[in-house]
């Protein structure tokens, strides 16, 4: 909770600073009209400026109501009863809020009653099978849109668990390097800091084709050298670094 404050709070006074620089103001898509306290407190809870944190946003819901969730789920018929019940919802209702519902409710079944489906390995023939689909599918949702978000949910769920078996053939039993802990801050980070980078280059290189293939291809490098070092530092005064992201990293 206290992270997804901070950062709603971070990303908004982001937006305000950048606003407050008319050069950069006229680039931004929803630039901030003057700092506001009132704004700053309601953008802290609601996270318009950083869109990054949505997820955090319905977790937080999701957690609240999990006791009331997990009676229900126990019963592995109830269970199944509730996730295709979603399924309905999904095909009337289409907010973010209960969009998502299905994928939490998905791995909550699984969490309760297919723990040994969780913990199986897998043969190569279904890690070759899962790897075309993923492959195909991956190339299909570049050139057709799933307009249907039962469909387009399904899909998801799919593809999950077909790079949850696929994971199986990654997986290493060595500590992991410290860099590689920190995904947390490069998550909600990444927005703002490239963004930050990609108008130095618009403003450097300007707007013609040149200028947004080099975008393209080393803002997000520049960015994440960045994001990277900030996190290197940041990680040395370690009582901010675990506010910043909940004690997520070495």
């Amino acid at each position: 909770m206290i992270p997804y404050l901070i950062w709603n709070g971070i990303g908004y006074l982001y937006v305000a600073v950048l606003s407050a620089i008319p050069a950069v103001k006229e680039r931004l898509t929803e630039p901030v009209d003057g700092f506001s306290m009132l704004t700053l407190l309601k953008e802290m809870f609601i996270g318009e400026h950083i869109f990054v944190t949505w997820f955090l946003r319905c977790l937080i819901v999701y957690t609240i109501v999990t006791p009331l969730l997990y009676w229900f789920l126990k019963n592995k018929k109830i269970a199944i009863i509730a996730f295709l019940l979603i399924l309905v919802v999904l095909s009337i209702i289409n907010k973010q809020i209960v969009n998502y519902w299905i994928f939490y409710v998905f791995g909550a079944c699984l969490g309760i009653h297919g723990k040994a489906i969780v913990k199986a390995k897998y043969k190569s023939g279904l890690f070759l099978c899962c790897s075309v689909y993923l492959t195909v599918s991956c190339l299909f949702g570049l050139f057709f849109e799933y307009k249907q978000i039962t469909v387009y949910s399904i899909l998801r769920l799919s593809q999950v668990v077909a790079v949850w078996v696929c994971a199986d053939i990654f997986s290493v039993k060595t500590e992991l390097k410290w860099w590689l802990k920190i995904s947390f801050f490069i998550y909600v980070c990444h927005g703002m800091v490239l963004e930050s980078v990609e108008k130095v280059f618009l403003i450097v290189l300007g707007k013609n084709i040149w200028g947004a293939a080099i975008d393209l291809f080393f803002a997000p490098v520049v960015a994440l050298f960045i994001l990277v070092l900030l996190a290197f530092v940041l990680e040395k005064v370690r009582p901010l670094w675990s506010v910043l992201t909940g004690s997520r990293g070495k």
